[in-house]
This record gives structure tokens, sequence and C-alpha cells, in this order.
């Protein structure tokens, strides 16, 4: 059993930590990357039937970009991470 109380203060601890932008042109140890291609709204759904009802997870994310994604109209907010 988890002890909520040790998870929470986990979960305080690492929204605190400074995060540093992406970098979409990198290197690691000899080899150059260039994820410039990738820039862009990248969205990915999966669907799953509990008859009577269906529900669908969607992820979507922005390798490249500094702006954020944008809220989605009629989603409530706590159904929502990040945002602008």
């Amino acid at each position: 059993m988890f002890n909520t109380s040790k998870w929470a203060v986990f979960a305080l601890l690492f929204h605190a930590l400074p995060v540093k932008p992406f970098e979409c042109i990198f290197d690691v140890a000899s080899a150059s990357y260039d994820l410039t291609p990738l820039a862009g709204l990248r969205t990915t759904t999966k669907e799953n039937q509990t008859p009577p009802t269906t529900s669908e997870a969607r992820v979507t994310l922005e390798l490249c970009g500094q702006s954020g994604i944008p809220k989605e109209d009629g989603v409530s907010d706590e159904d929502q991470v990040g945002g602008r």
C-alpha cells in the first residue's frame, strides 16, 4: 500500500523543480540530432469501450514549440494539464 502523504510531498517537490525547455537540436556523444521536422501539435488517442459507454484518452504534445499547448474548449480544466 502506498503512503499518500509521501506521494503528496513527492508531487509538490517534483512540481517545484525548474524545467529546462526541450531543445530540438542537440548532440549526444558524437551524434547530432535535429528534431525540428517534428515541430507542431501532435495528437494521439485511444478509445476504450466498456459497454454501455466509450471513453477516449487523448494526448497532445508540442515537442519543439515554446508557446505551449492551447487549452481545449469543452474540456474541464481538471482534465487538462498545462495549457496556455
